[in-house]
């Protein structure tokens, strides 16, 4: 199904210019920066969401996170709930704990922004993926996987310490 134009409508074509719209929309509201001075890093695709990393003129990188169902044929109130609920939630684990949650810089539930489609804006966090460690064929994968499991238990143990 996620082949199917029909399930991305028009997200995968969000230009860059809008995106770099966005991203002036949220981080300088004074207009104070240069369009022209922000790059597209990457563009990154998965089953439910599209991703593009941007860089500002300072070198600050930010993510831009939107839903596949972000547009008018897919998206219902209910997705714009969980999407308030996901960027809340976020918000509330990158100021209350340690863990290596990006810190929200804005986020729309609507389609009324420069890339006309909901969105989450966050830090950029230095990392890899896990699908894409995992699976190698190192010498060391053991070392690395565990790692990866000790890191995963303590941010476990930090969302622990959370009372609601």
């Amino acid at each position: 199904e996620e082949d199917d134009p029909r399930y991305w409508g028009p997200i995968k074509n969000i230009s860059n210019q809008a995106l770099i719209d966005l991203t002036l929309t949220v981080l300088d509201p004074e207009k104070q920066l240069n369009a022209e001075n922000f790059s597209i890093l990457d563009q990154e695709e998965g089953t439910f969401h599209c991703v593009w990393i941007v860089e500002t003129p300072n070198g600050q990188k930010v993510i831009i996170k939107v839903p596949a169902t972000g547009h008018a044929d897919r998206w219902t109130p209910e997705d714009a709930v969980n999407m308030k609920s996901e960027a809340l939630t976020m918000a509330h684990l990158s100021m209350h704990t340690n863990a290596p949650v990006p810190a929200i810089l804005g986020f729309d539930c609507t389609f009324s922004n420069p890339i006309g489609a909901p969105y989450i804006m966050m830090g950029f966090v230095e990392g890899k993926p896990v699908h894409k460690v995992w699976y190698q064929h190192k010498h060391n994968i053991e070392e690395i996987r565990q790692n990866i499991l000790t890191s995963l238990a303590k941010a476990m143990n930090e969302f622990g310490k959370l009372e609601f």
